[in-house]
């Protein structure tokens, strides 16, 4: 039981830092975006640069949401198997 809760409490800090993540990456797009300069012409150079970084926060990004989406998989099966634990530690007909 305790093996069950140490892993649910992993899954949890697995999921928060992963959402954290992804609210960062998100963030840095944002403000990727807000320091373009659009008056002035984007040289080649610059949109390749842009494009590179927009792809590495994408990947990033879908990464961490891979992440969460394993982590909240992770804890439902926890609570699955500790109400599971839980229920045969108090099973009377047993």
């Amino acid at each position: 039981m305790l093996v069950s809760l140490i892993g649910q409490l992993q899954a949890i800090s697995m999921r928060h830092n992963a959402a954290y993540n992804m609210m960062n990456i998100a963030h840095s797009q944002i403000g990727m975006i807000r320091n373009m300069n659009f008056t002035s012409g984007m040289s080649e150079a610059n949109m390749q640069r842009l494009h590179q970084a927009d792809l590495n926060m994408s990947l990033d990004f879908e990464k961490n949401k891979l992440l969460y989406q394993i982590a909240c998989a992770q804890e439902e099966a926890f609570k699955k198997r500790q109400a599971q634990d839980i229920k045969r530690i108090f099973d009377v007909s047993a």
